[in-house]
């Protein structure tokens, strides 16, 4: 089991997709993860501003604020939260633009689960390591 029940590592996840969230959240509950999901990168930030989380999978393409404006967002307010990208179309000026940003991963939509906590774990051992 990747997370402790009696500390588990908080998540959030940010989609669109309703059933990405649900599917996602439901998953890493049950991996022993804390997890909130939002639905775009606006919401995202009401979260952020008053909850800290140890990282956040965050879809490219969303309505009203997409993945790399909520990551440059972050950046300006030096939230330096680490951040998966998860998406079905991820052009290379967006991977460019999410690799600048300092992404710990790319996903291509569909995923396997399995590859999702690939990368969740080595998200939180680079974060680890860096704090």
């Amino acid at each position: 089991m990747p997370a402790s029940y009696r500390n588990p590592k908080k998540l959030l996840i940010v989609d669109d997709d309703l059933s990405v969230r649900e599917t996602l959240s439901r998953f890493l509950l049950s991996q022993g993860f804390s997890v909130e999901s939002a639905e775009n990168g606006c919401a995202a930030l009401e979260i952020l501003s008053h909850s800290s989380f140890d990282l956040l999978i965050v879809d490219a393409h969303m309505p009203r604020m997409n993945g790399i404006e909520l990551l440059k967002c972050l950046k300006e307010k030096r939230i330096t939260t680490p951040a998966i990208f998860i998406s079905g179309l991820l052009n290379k000026e967006m991977r460019k633009e999410a690799r600048r940003l300092k992404v710990v991963g790319i996903i291509e939509k569909p995923f396997a689960l399995k590859e999702i906590i690939c990368n969740i774990l080595l998200g939180l051992e680079l974060n680890r390591q860096l704090n």
